[in-house]
């Protein structure tokens, strides 16, 4: 049976840990730009980039998860389309591109209640270790695409 495009997946590491996001979403993933940084911003906010002429607004996983945020050669921003939006989120490092067939990727997870892991879609037990599958809508939350779409025009493509 052949796999279809939606069930690869992006590995990338946060502190330590592996997560994935749907390929699907992945524009292009590039080494980390000069910012511009964006007053009145949450701290997770790394700034405005500009990309061949569009500026997108960028969010650091790495301090929205809180995780210690190191800088080293291998930190990439993985540049997003998430319908309207396009973002980009700053990474510690880009692992290696994977297939997860949707029956293989737990989507209950037991965790302790006090753990906030409503942006887990799932977990996924990958030869290289276990992958936490992100909801990337989940994680931006409203403030974020409201802070996303208003600090620049073209940080988000309007509806007509």
């Amino acid at each position: 049976m052949m796999s279809s495009s939606d069930d690869r997946y992006l590995c990338f590491m946060l502190g330590g840990e592996r997560f994935g996001i749907p390929l699907l979403y992945v524009k292009e993933v590039i080494g980390v730009p000069e910012f511009t940084r964006m007053p009145f911003a949450p701290g997770y906010f790394k700034g405005l980039l500009n990309l061949r002429g569009q500026v997108i607004a960028t969010i650091d996983l790495r301090q929205k998860f809180q995780f210690a945020a190191k800088a080293n050669p291998e930190n990439a921003v993985i540049v997003c389309e998430l319908g309207d939006v396009i973002m980009g989120a700053l990474v510690d490092n880009v692992d290696f591109v994977f297939r997860a067939p949707e029956s293989e990727i737990q989507t209950k997870v037991d965790v302790e209640s006090t753990m906030k892991v409503d942006y887990v879609a799932g977990l996924f037990n990958h030869k290289a270790g276990l992958v936490m599958m992100l909801d990337l809508k989940k994680v931006l939350s409203v403030q974020d695409l409201q802070t996303l779409k208003s600090q620049h025009p073209t940080a988000a493509r309007q509806s007509a």
